[in-house]
């Protein structure tokens, strides 16, 4: 077992110790498990699990944008709108049908909606920076998640987007790169637990 899927069942057994003020995070982090799990299962039948990860993506990247626009609208005071997220959720549906294939990675939709969350996440930070004469980062939840964010999008992205190109043609190069991928992860899932703890360590 790859060290980042400890990660994320240690995020999955505190996030339902200690619950993280992050909206329906513990359901966010068992879902994400699931998927993981089913994931792995298929690799290991099928040989090929990027169906299920074109699923996954799409529900972890709505979370993402759902989460931080929610945050976003909190800190202008306004009513949450959803606009991102229907058209991440519009193109994700388009690039599909483009596709024809669910074993193709959807590439197109993983990098525009991933776009679309950092775009979210640098308005969060700029309203963090003008909206707050001080703030503790380590305690503000949404910070972690949002550094992970970074930290694995900007290490992972050349690899992602290129994936069918190196299953066409090289299949060996390309589950190397998927290696590398997985250890990219380790941002991710390490900002999951850190989520929850300073979530816990601020109540105390």
């Amino acid at each position: 077992m790859i060290l980042y899927q400890y990660f994320l069942i240690s995020a999955l057994i505190l996030s339902w110790k200690y619950k993280s003020s992050l909206i329906k995070f513990e359901y966010f982090i068992l879902t994400v498990c699931i998927f993981e799990g089913i994931g792995k299962v298929m690799r290991i039948i099928y040989n090929n699990n990027t169906i299920v990860y074109n699923f996954y993506f799409v529900f972890l990247i709505s979370y993402y944008i759902y989460i931080f626009s929610y945050e976003i609208n909190k800190l202008l005071s306004k009513k949450i709108k959803l606009y991102e997220l229907g058209l991440f959720l519009i193109i994700s549906l388009i690039t599909f049908c483009y596709y024809h294939n669910l074993n193709n990675l959807n590439a197109i939709a993983y990098n525009i909606g991933m776009l679309i969350v950092i775009l979210l996440i640098y308005r969060y930070f700029y309203l963090l920076i003008i909206g707050k004469s001080y703030l503790n980062l380590s305690n503000t939840p949404l910070f972690w998640l949002a550094s992970g964010i970074l930290l694995f999008y900007s290490s992972a992205f050349p690899i992602l987007s290129f994936t069918n190109i190196f299953i066409t043609y090289d299949i060996q190069l390309a589950r190397a790169f998927q290696k590398w991928v997985q250890y990219g992860n380790l941002f991710i899932a390490v900002s999951y637990n850190l989520v929850i703890l300073c979530t816990y360590f601020k109540k105390v």
